[in-house]
């Protein structure tokens, strides 16, 4: 099948190196052959890709591969910075500026959650920075997304946190993380695990958490409810657990482990203790690393990917790639025996 170029060459009846050199406005050339060929190629359906002329434009200046472009990485907290306070955003904005470095990109943050910020407004100041390529970063739905013309945007989200704009995403494998630390827990001769997640935490994972864990307990007999409050709370989730009484608890939330101490109970000796979403951060726990720094790196990837091939808007069949989570060993676990 002719390309796109070789069409409007053939209609046009110049050679493809005009075609080019027309699409670029190229000063060797005549304003009016530019425009002509230019009418002919919008006519065929011909969109001009950003990252090429982007690539043009520098080669054109004899600058480094370090200014391709800029991507934005959109937060939607409730606050500017609130982000940094998590170890996984961090990470994932870790991620997504080590590797649009490396693919030569500036990253710029926009805080798209601004009360004072009204999409269409959003949507101008991407645009007048030049930025056609964008990142969402994993944080609940926000509904001014809804209204912004993404048609001019390609975008990747990270996470599954945005239910109604179905872009391509790149995730942790939540199914799988749950499965990946029930199993080393298993392996330690824990039995009875307490599943403690959120109704926030679970939504916001696409029901993949309590999914797998309803799953992994049919599978083994393990008959203690998932503890699934609209949020986690101190004085619910210890109600629950001295009811049912977990060898281990399962958790997304840190703070779960610290109110087991605080009300007396020891890890590891009394009760078991791994998250879901570990880091370094949250003190020498075992859990799954969910490697969000890879899911930042992944997310640009993909976007980078679409770029090339002049893919915007929201897809027709939505991509969602999945990362997996290592298992790291931490002290709030022990291997016990049973009878």
């Amino acid at each position: 099948m002719d390309s796109i170029q070789v069409k409007i060459a053939k209609k046009a009846k110049v050679s493809q190196s005009t075609v080019s050199r027309a699409l670029r406005n190229h000063p060797a050339l005549p304003k009016e052959t530019c425009k002509r060929i230019q009418k002919i190629a919008r006519e065929l359906g011909y969109t001009p890709n950003p990252l090429i002329a982007s690539i043009f434009r520098t080669m054109r200046r004899g600058t480094s591969k370090d200014s391709l472009g800029t991507l934005a990485f959109l937060t939607a907290h409730p606050s500017e910075h609130e982000w940094k306070k998590y170890a996984t955003y961090r990470d994932f904005y870790s991620g997504v500026y080590q590797r649009g470095i490396e693919q030569g990109f500036k990253i710029e943050t926009h805080w798209a959650a601004n009360p004072k910020l009204t999409p269409k407004r959003l949507e101008a100041i991407l645009t007048a920075r030049g930025i056609t390529g964008v990142v969402i970063s994993s944080r609940g739905s926000i509904t001014k997304f809804n209204d912004i013309a993404w048609e001019k945007f390609s975008v990747v989200r990270i996470g599954l946190s945005h239910q109604t704009l179905r872009f391509n995403c790149a995730v942790n494998h939540q199914m799988h993380t749950l499965r990946l630390v029930a199993s080393q827990l298993a392996n330690k001769g824990y039995k009875r695990l307490g599943f403690a997640i959120s109704e926030k935490q679970n939504t916001a994972a696409e029901q993949n958490w309590i999914s797998s864990a309803l799953v992994w307990q049919s599978a083994h007999e393990n008959t203690i409810p998932v503890f699934t409050p609209p949020y986690l709370e101190k004085t619910p989730f210890l109600e629950w657990y001295y009811k049912y009484k977990p060898e281990a608890v399962v958790s997304v939330n840190p703070d779960t482990a610290q109110w087991l101490k605080e009300s007396g109970i020891c890890i590891p000796d009394q009760v078991g203790f791994a998250l879901l979403d570990w880091h370094a951060d949250y003190g020498d726990y075992a859990g799954a690393n969910q490697n969000s720094i890879l899911t930042g790196e992944a997310a640009v990837d993909m976007l980078v990917d679409q770029l090339r091939r002049n893919e915007f808007g929201i897809p027709t069949h939505p991509r969602t790639l999945l990362i997996e989570s290592t298992w790291v060993e931490g002290a709030s676990l022990k291997n016990i025996a049973h009878v």
